[in-house]
């Protein structure tokens, strides 16, 4: 973590466990990660997936359009097509930015339900990990911070193993697991649409 920060030079406020009250009511950046140790590349590694099963399987049940590559998929199916994008030697599983509150937007993150569309609904994948409650979130404040967050996803894709990038199915976008997009317009290929619930 403090790698990527110090790519927009910027310093580190805190961190604080998920669903725990970032205390900064400014804008900045945010990462969450099974680290618990900014400096290390190694600290809280998971060499598979965490994915949840059940959480999955609640998943396809409460949104009925969602679809793998233009099929209905099972769990099993949806599971095994993300655990494609897991990244085994990175700890950094989303990362993004809040343009007026780290409080209320990591705050919005935690209460956006999976398949729900806001308030949050971006980073989404990361609710189906096993793991959620063991997460921390590192967070710094900028005073451009989709600037930063730009600059932050470019140098995590700069470091990404090339033995990391085989084992994708996307290894040209090889972004945090929760990160679906970079830049802005280019998503990660997936397969997967008709994910978040949209009203009317």
């Amino acid at each position: 973590m403090s790698e990527l920060l110090a790519s927009a030079d910027l310093r580190l406020s805190g961190n604080v466990k998920w669903r725990q009250t970032v205390p900064l009511d400014r804008p900045g950046v945010y990462i969450v990660t099974s680290s618990t140790v900014p400096e290390s590349r190694t600290d809280g590694l998971k060499p598979e997936a965490p994915i949840d099963l059940s959480i999955v399987a609640k998943w396809i049940e409460s949104v009925p359009t969602l679809m793998l590559d233009g099929l209905h998929p099972t769990p099993e199916m949806l599971t095994e097509r993300l655990s494609h994008f897991w990244l085994p030697d990175e700890t950094v599983l989303y990362l993004g930015k809040a343009s007026k509150s780290l409080r209320k937007r990591v705050g919005s993150y935690y209460r956006t339900t999976l398949g729900a569309p806001g308030p949050h609904a971006g980073g989404h994948w990361i609710k189906t990990l096993s793991l959620l409650d063991r997460l921390k979130v590192f967070y710094a404040s900028s005073s451009n911070p989709e600037s930063d967050e730009n600059g932050m996803l470019a140098a995590f894709v700069r470091n990404v193993s090339s033995q990391t990038k085989i084992l994708l199915r996307d290894p040209e976008l090889p972004i945090p697991f929760a990160n679906l997009e970079f830049p802005k317009g280019r998503s990660k290929n997936h397969g997967i649409t008709g994910a978040v619930i949209r009203p009317g």
